[in-house]
């Protein structure tokens, strides 16, 4: 490996329109390549939410909290890196 890149200086050296050249080629492959990367100006930094909800007609509230909330909520406290966790109750609904 070390012959080889003595080798490409005595050429670039000696042969300065290829040094020119590939250094120009190099730059405008990077000029190219800034600008047709893609970038969000203003990334999302928001925590991913997620909302469940349970219906069951005809059943309790009590019932409800019993047989789906409860249950729901044990198994959801224990997803890792958790940061919160809310619970809103409402028309019915839980």
């Amino acid at each position: 490996m070390d012959k080889f890149f003595k080798k490409m200086l005595k050429t670039f050296i000696v042969k300065k329109y290829l040094a020119v050249s590939f250094t120009i080629a190099l730059l405008a492959t990077g000029l190219y390549c800034l600008q047709h990367l893609d970038t969000e100006a203003y990334p999302d930094f928001t925590n991913p939410t997620v909302q469940v909800i349970t219906h069951m007609p005809g059943k309790s509230a009590e019932d409800v909290e019993r047989l789906t909330t409860i249950p729901l909520e044990k198994e959801l406290n224990g997803i890792p890196h958790e940061k919160n966790f809310i619970r809103l109750l409402f028309l019915g609904y839980q």
